[in-house]
């Protein structure tokens, strides 16, 4: 169970690879602005890392990156970017005032490999408030779980937890300001984070709205494959038993996917995603791609969102 206490730095493992982390991405409909940042402090090994990366309207992208030498949990903020602590389980702040680099085209951001063209630097302002939709939906890793859920977090994470939201604010780069009114998804997880570790994973965020949401997501590891998820509708947030996933590449990217999810109720959603831009990232061996998506239900209803695709194979 999930509780206010979650929403603060836990208790240090001695893993090497222990961490603690915060993530927030948004879409805001009107400008076709979106983004995902992220804070991850690994004090056994004495750093954390910031990130935010910005898909801009047209296909072009920033990168925000920002670390420090930190041998403790502190306060979620790292350079220039915060994410900023303000109610339980309810309510944070995301502030950025750093440096970002600026490309005409989401896949030349490439962080880890060699970007395909040049950049150019770019001041990032950005102010945006998540509030709650949903209460959380998670493992605090305080209670029993199956074998394949204790290995999953073993390498992966001992906790966490997600909460669709309602994201307002702006963003100003350069002379450019963006308003920002929009939906979103925040994620909080602790524990070892290994990420050479599964083969891979694919996550899913899908905001249909501030009454419906999505999330979705599976790790996979040699001879087995554990899959989470949760849908919040007529005010409950009930259980995914499970989903199917068919993906369509283009090279390395994933360009559309279909899924096919049933919950604890026996409620069955068809959701078929169209990716557009995908950032790509690499952590020492391991890619991860981020593609900005399209989803729609079989019943009409619409969403943008993160497919989020994970390989070390």
């Amino acid at each position: 169970m999930i509780e206010p206490r979650d929403d603060h730095p836990h208790p240090r493992g001695a893993e090497p690879a222990w961490s603690e982390s915060t993530y927030f991405n948004f879409h805001d409909p009107s400008s076709g602005l979106a983004g995902f940042t992220r804070i991850g402090q690994r004090p056994n090994e004495g750093s954390a890392d910031a990130t935010l990366f910005l898909f801009l309207p047209g296909g072009g992208a920033v990168a925000v990156l920002e670390r420090e030498a930190r041998k403790e949990v502190s306060l979620a903020a790292v350079g220039g970017l915060m994410h900023e602590h303000r109610v339980d389980l309810e309510r944070w702040r995301v502030r950025c005032g750093a440096k970002g680099l600026g490309v005409a085209h989401a896949a030349d951001v490439d962080i880890g490999g060699q970007p395909s063209r040049a950049g150019s630097v770019v001041s990032v302002d950005a102010d945006l408030e998540f509030t709650a939709c949903m209460p959380p939906f998670g493992t605090s890793g305080r209670s029993r779980r199956s074998a394949e859920a204790a290995a999953s977090a073993a390498a992966v994470a001992a906790g966490h937890f997600e909460q669709a939201c309602r994201v307002r604010g702006s963003v100003t780069l350069g002379d450019t300001r963006f308003d920002v009114d929009g939906l979103g998804l925040r994620d909080r997880s602790w524990g070892p984070r290994d990420w050479s570790v599964p083969w891979g994973w694919r996550w899913f965020s899908m905001p249909f709205s501030t009454d419906f949401a999505i999330g979705v997501h599976t790790v996979l590891f040699p001879g087995r494959e554990v899959q989470a998820g949760w849908v919040w509708r007529d005010g409950r947030t009930i259980k995914m038993t499970g989903f199917t996933l068919d993906t369509t590449f283009e090279g390395k990217h994933h360009r559309s996917l279909t899924i096919e999810a049933t919950d604890a109720e026996g409620r069955v959603y068809k959701i078929a995603g169209d990716v557009g831009p995908v950032i790509p990232l690499q952590i020492g061996s391991t890619r991860v791609r981020e593609g900005l998506t399209r989803f729609k239900l079989d019943d009409g209803h619409e969403a943008t969102g993160i497919a989020e695709y994970l390989d070390n194979t």
